[in-house]
């Protein structure tokens, strides 16, 4: 990963929801749905925000941003990861899911932060929280896009297996940023976030 590169910012929402019964990316998250809180956010962080998964949705009015589909259908976050790559043109991938209702400006410019801090040659940053690792919450850089294809090849889909296979850098999220990257796949997890904030 170089230092002093601009990062895109790659928001995954080509999932499937099938345990939220609804396409989690037009779920609403004070009155906004959450592709375009995500994509708002983003965009005050990075000139470059790119949604992977789906084209642009008729009308949008959100934030300037690239739309592509997958590059490798049915390949999950994985095939996502491979296609932002393959779109970056060299720069790395911060990759982040669409279903964080939770997520703010200032979690995501600590990440976006630590990428110009550390600046080395790693093929990304292996973001943890608490001891867990957080893949949808991680850079990639432009050299892992050979790690993740030679993983869909090798029937390994999973972004952890691109990272075990790696050489990242391990950084633990700070507490004060753990709620922001909680993510919701029912509804009653969503409805139990809403209820205690």
């Amino acid at each position: 990963m170089q230092a002093k590169t601009d990062c895109t910012i790659a928001i995954l929402a080509g999932g499937k929801s099938s345990r939220m019964y609804a396409d989690k990316a037009e779920l609403l998250w004070e009155g906004v749905s959450f592709l375009k809180r995500t994509v708002q956010i983003a965009s005050q962080i990075s000139s470059y925000v790119v949604v992977v998964g789906r084209d642009r949705p008729q009308g949008w009015d959100g934030p300037n941003c690239d739309f592509i589909v997958d590059r490798e259908p049915g390949s999950g976050p994985l095939g996502g990861l491979i296609a932002a790559l393959q779109h970056s043109e060299g720069r790395c991938v911060l990759l982040l899911a669409v279903d964080m209702p939770l997520l703010t400006e200032a979690a995501l410019r600590w990440l976006y932060d630590r990428v110009k801090e550390i600046g080395t040659d790693d093929d990304g940053i292996a973001v943890s929280n608490a001891g867990q690792l957080e893949p949808l919450f991680s850079v990639f850089a432009a050299s892992s896009l050979s790690l993740a294809e030679a993983s869909v090849e090798s029937g390994r889909r999973s972004l952890k297996s691109v990272i075990e296979q790696g050489n990242f850098f391990p950084l633990e999220l700070p507490e004060v940023y753990q709620s922001a990257i909680y993510n919701v796949n029912t509804a009653e997890e969503l409805e139990r976030i809403r209820k205690h904030i």
